[in-house]
């Protein structure tokens, strides 16, 4: 008479069938040409070739930002004076450079950019010109985390052509010769969409290798809730702050979790039964 298997050997099972499918697109993958390869699902990782575009598509965008500043401080009469909101955020990050962090009257916007503005300010110094030179380089990041992005979701091609696109565009490339809050919140907007899809990526993982019996599927949905709701916590605080960057993130990646938990079980419909499902 066959003996009963435990949950732990059937947690073993899954995870070592798991493994093996892993190997085995491995293989396949390896074993595929170069050109056929570009076109591979988005599981699979990033080749040396991808990360050499990668930071082709970041030095691009850097220079080509550079490029625009060097062009604007050369031609703009009113490059050193800024006005407006740009004034604004100058006068506001050099009292915080001076030690007032908080003021003395309720915040007219964000406070977050002024902060950022602070710091480029005390390792350049009260400079324009840096504070416009950071910016650039938080443009070019923001055009490998649309990488990132889009790498998660479709193929090599389709993310490279997202990360150039987004580098030639030229609204954030005017915003980034500005001082204007759009330029942590692109950033701070597509790190929230990452983090999202990362999570319902784990999800989905866990829920796969936690294989057939009831049980531990059970026990495994029960755990991926007390994660989500953690993630919410954490991230749902964040939706109640005064800074339209933060809220922004926190209410977004709140929502995602969520979303990535419900749909979590359809990964299991999309595979089909389990061959070694007993």
């Amino acid at each position: 008479m066959p003996s009963e298997t435990s949950p732990q050997e059937a947690q073993l099972r899954a995870l070592g069938a798991l493994d093996r499918c892993y190997c085995a697109r491995r293989m396949k993958l390896d074993s595929t040409p170069v050109d056929a390869r570009s076109r591979a699902a988005p599981g699979a990782g990033p080749t040396r070739a991808e990360w050499l575009g990668v930071a082709v598509l970041f030095f691009f965008a850097l220079g080509l930002r550079l490029l625009h500043l060097a062009e604007l401080r050369a031609h703009d009469p009113f490059f050193e004076l800024p006005s407006v909101d740009p004034r604004m955020y100058h006068l506001w990050a050099l009292e915080i450079l001076g030690g007032d962090w908080l003021g003395d009257r309720v915040f007219l916007n964000g406070p977050l950019y002024p902060y950022f503005l602070a710091g480029v300010y005390a390792v350049a110094g009260p400079s324009l010109l840096a504070a416009k030179a950071a910016q650039c380089v938080v443009g070019a990041l923001s055009c490998v985390l649309v990488w990132a992005v889009s790498r998660r979701v479709f193929d090599r091609r389709v993310a490279l052509l997202a990360g150039a696109i987004t580098a030639v565009y030229e609204m954030l490339v005017f915003y980034e010769g500005t001082l204007v809050v759009a330029n942590i919140q692109v950033p701070l907007a597509l790190l929230g969409v990452l983090l999202v899809l990362s999570i319902g990526v784990d999800y989905a993982i866990f829920l796969v290798a936690s294989g057939p019996e009831a049980g531990t599927r059970a026990a495994t949905l029960l755990g991926l809730c007390l994660a989500c709701a953690s993630t919410c916590l954490a991230f749902g605080l964040l939706a109640f702050s005064s800074f339209p960057a933060l809220r922004a993130l926190g209410l977004s990646t709140s929502i995602g979790a969520v979303l990535s938990l419900v749909m979590a079980p359809t990964v299991l419909l999309l595979l089909g039964p389990r061959e070694d499902a007993a």
